[in-house]
Parts: structure tokens; C-alpha cells; sequence
């Protein structure tokens, strides 16, 4: 056979390379553009792998998640004026960047609420009048990062790191903080509201309970009627059960059995009566792990997806909920840094009620037997939860490791004077979740 030399012209192969290349760009491009009502609807409809949870977790969190929890009506009213503007909601917590009229970020401020007073800060618009990378505060002598003053000496900052106390204004974390410095500019608007005082309306405080941190708030509005410590982060035990539950279920897209593997049954724990070499479907897992709390049923349905792939989905489906405190370190929440607060597990619970309603309904139950497929028998799948059966329970989780103690989240109606309200209560760091749980519930019925 002749051989032939081949010469090749170094100028031919840069184009065709370019051109490659910009051409996969561009296609990568076109298949990630999405509208803020396209991301909300899409968040089912996800094969687990494509760019859908990078590209959200990179821009921000969902546009109409947020939406649902809410800024207030004052910022609200301000979209369609201003366009493009921060936002801070002094009653949420939060700060907002609008981009035409609409929000595109949400970042938590890294304070409690009632920290910063309407003498301090009055609500009402502002502008941004100076702005530094490396601001030297006066107050506490620290650099702090990405400063954006906007009212006399009230600035945006970035929380220092490795700083310990922060010092007034409105703290970011740092990462926020540059993402929002690189969004503004001088003069850019800045409309500040303290929406519903929590306390205004209550006739009383709430009542001394064992718990570590606590937060009771409207699910359907997202108005937070009492709290303690809830920006405080925490270990949250099997409360991660629930986000295992939403990443399996949005990331489902085959009918194949979850099969139990030696390690998934040597997880630590027996709940759930699971063994090395059984196969389910996802919707029978789901009861050991919702009710039972099993810790094999949550490592089997990670390594169902690829375990490394299933927590990198759990932590970005968090970050698209702008839980942006929240980590996610294993899917039963054994491991104690799982951690979140209060604030962003009612940013869970909301998104749960919202759109995986049957989730909350599973937790419901007190047990449920289903047909074993290993025997003629069945298998019998028991709630450990302590509220569960009370009147006008709508579900809910809980956990216990040594250093989270005990931690319940639950949701109920509450029956007010003229009307009845959709209530939340999550209580982290309990010495007795339930008796904790129905203290502040009989407290609430009494106020609302």
C-alpha cells in the first residue's frame, strides 16, 4: 500500500478548531437560556447531569420561588418604577437585585431581625453615594469588602473573613456581597422596608421553650410571625430527609428499581427493615424514608443517581432556593454537617407545600403497610414522628443525632379569631421537639 505524507497548514486547523468550538458555545448557550417562569417549571422536568442546576445556581436563586416567599408589597410596588435597584426587606431578611422590574438574586442579610431600627435605617428610597472594594471601617476597624454606602454611614458590605462580630450596616456574605458590587453602580437606587413588624400585632412574646432556635411563620405568605436565633446555623439532622425526597422525585426519570447495596444497608441504623440485595421502587422507598426515617433508604436512593452526582444536586437545589447558608454533606443526615437555619428550612417547607404536596401527605401517615415482594407477607412502615396524628397536621420531619439534639419541622392550620392560617413551626436544637412544637402552637392560637 502507498503511503502518502500528509502536510497539514497550521492556519486551516486554528480555524476549524475556532469554528468547533464556537459552535458548541453557541449551542450550549441557546439550550441554557431560560425565563423566570420557564425555571420554575422546569424544575421537574430536569435530566440530573445537564447545565439546568449550574446555570440556576450560578445566576441565583429561582425568580418565582422567590417570588412565592415574598418580598413585601413596598419593595413590590417600586419593580415597574425603578427597573433596576436593590432591595432590602427588613422583615424578610433579605436583599433583593431587580433587573427589569423583576428580581433576579436574592441574598440573605446576616442579621437578626429588629438589629438594625427604622431610627438607624429609615425605610424609603435611597441611593448608592459611595462605593469601595476594601472599605476601613470606623466602627470596628476592619476592612470591610465590596462597601456600598447608600444612607449617611449605612452600607452593603461583605461579611470580613475570618471576621468574628459584624459590625451594623447591611452584612452579605462575602461572595454576595462581590456578585452585588459588580450588579450595582453609584447612584444606583436602593429601597429599603421593613414590611409587618414581627410583634406589632401580638399581644404577647413567645413562651421560653428548650430549643436552640426556632421560627413559626405563615407557609402560605411567608410572613414570619416569631422567631429565635433563625439565621443561626445549625445541624439539622433527618430534616435533610425531605430535600433527598425532592432531588429523587424531580430527578426520577425511569421506572428502574433502587436496589439496596451492602453499603446502603450497613448505613448506621436498622429503621426501615431493609437488607443487602432488595430492590423497590422509589415511591415504596419513600416510606421507610419518610416515616421510619431510614438511613439505608436515603444512602440507596443517593447511590440510585450516582452518590457523589445526587449530593451535588441536593446542595444546588438549595442554592436554587436561596437556602445559600444551607450544606448538604450526606442524604440522611447523619453526618453533622448537614447544617442549615431556620429561615432557609422555611424557604424548603414553602417550596414543598408549593409544588410536592403528596411528600408532606406520605409524612402524614401514622404507618403504612405495603405488599413485601420478598415474601407473602407485608411490610409495615411506622412514623416516628411525635406530632404525628395531631388535629390539622399537614406533615412534616424530624431528626435526632447527638450534636443537632432534636429537630422537627411541621406544619398545621391554625384556627384564628375570623379565619384560619397555614402555620410552620421549625425548631432546631431541642431537648423535646414536640413538647417544644406544641408549646409555641398553643401560643400562636393565641395571637394570631
Amino acid at each position: 500500500m502507498k503511503k502518502t505524507n500528509l502536510t497539514y497548514d497550521p492556519f486551516y486547523i486554528s480555524f476549524v478548531v475556532i469554528l468547533l468550538v464556537t459552535t458548541a458555545v453557541g449551542i450550549g448557550f441557546a439550550s441554557g437560556v431560560f425565563t423566570q417562569e420557564d425555571q420554575v417549571e422546569e424544575l421537574t422536568q430536569q435530566e440530573p447531569g445537564n447545565a439546568f442546576w449550574s446555570e440556576i445556581a450560578e445566576r441565583g436563586s429561582v425568580a418565582g420561588v422567590d417570588r412565592a416567599i415574598g418580598p413585601s408589597p413596598e419593595l413590590e410596588a417600586q419593580a415597574d418604577r425603578y427597573g433596576q435597584f436593590i432591595g432590602i426587606d427588613l422583615n424578610a431578611m433579605e436583599l433583593y437585585w431587580y433587573e427589569n422590574g423583576r428580581i433576579a438574586h436574592t441574598y440573605p442579610i446576616l442579621l437578626d431581625r429588629g438589629e438594625l431600627t427604622e431610627d438607624e435605617l429609615p425605610a424609603g428610597q435611597h441611593r448608592i453615594h459611595y462605593r469601595n472594594e476594601r472599605h476601613l471601617s470606623a466602627k470596628n476597624g476592619t476592612r470591610n469588602p465590596y462597601t456600598q454606602q447608600f444612607y449617611r454611614n449605612i452600607s452593603v458590605y461583605g461579611q470580613p473573613q475570618g471576621a468574628g462580630e459584624i459590625g451594623g450596616g447591611i452584612p452579605l456574605r462575602h461572595d454576595d456581597a462581590q456578585r452585588l458590587y459588580d450588579l450595582a453602580s453609584q447612584d444606583t437606587p436602593v429601597i429599603v422596608s421593613y414590611g409587618n413588624e414581627i410583634g406589632e400585632t401580638l399581644s404577647s412574646s413567645p413562651p421560653p421553650v428548650s430549643a436552640q432556635a426556632y421560627i413559626i411563620a405563615d407557609i402560605d405568605t411567608g410572613e414570619v410571625i416569631a422567631h429565635k436565633r433563625s439565621r443561626r446555623s445549625l445541624a439539622i439532622a433527618s430534616i435533610t430527609k425531605l430535600m433527598t425526597a425532592v432531588v429523587a422525585r424531580e430527578n426520577n426519570r425511569s421506572s428502574d428499581p433502587v436496589y439496596i447495596s451492602p453499603n446502603a444497608a450497613a448505613t448506621y441504623g436498622n429503621s426501615g427493615g431493609l437488607s443487602a440485595g432488595e430492590a423497590f421502587g422509589l415511591s415504596t422507598l419513600y416510606l421507610p424514608l419518610l416515616l421510619d426515617s431510614s438511613n439505608d433508604a436515603a444512602t440507596a436512593i443517593a447511590e440510585h443517581y450516582g452518590y457523589d452526582r445526587f449530593m451535588e444536586l441536593m446542595n444546588q437545589k438549595a442554592r436554587t432556593l436561596g437556602m445559600r447558608t444551607t450544606i448538604f454533606d450526606d442524604p440522611s443526615g447523619l453526618s453533622d454537617l448537614n447544617t442549615s437555619t431556620g429561615h432557609d428550612l422555611l424557604r424548603l417547607a414553602r417550596y414543598i407545600w408549593s409544588y410536592h404536596r403528596s411528600i408532606l401527605d406520605t409524612t402524614t401517615e401514622i404507618m403504612s403497610t405495603t405488599p413485601d415482594p420478598y415474601s407473602d407477607g407485608l411490610r409495615n412502615f411506622t412514623n416516628n414522628n411525635p406530632v404525628v396524628g395531631m388535629d390539622n397536621y399537614h406533615g412534616g420531619k424530624n431528626g435526632y443525632t447527638d450534636r443537632a439534639r432534636h429537630t422537627l419541622l411541621s406544619i398545621y392550620t391554625v384556627d384564628a379569631e375570623n379565619s384560619s392560617r397555614n402555620i410552620v413551626v421549625i425548631v432546631l436544637g431541642a431537648e423535646n421537639r414536640g413538647d417544644d412544637t406544641k408549646t409555641l402552637l398553643r401560643w400562636i392560637k393565641g395571637v394570631i
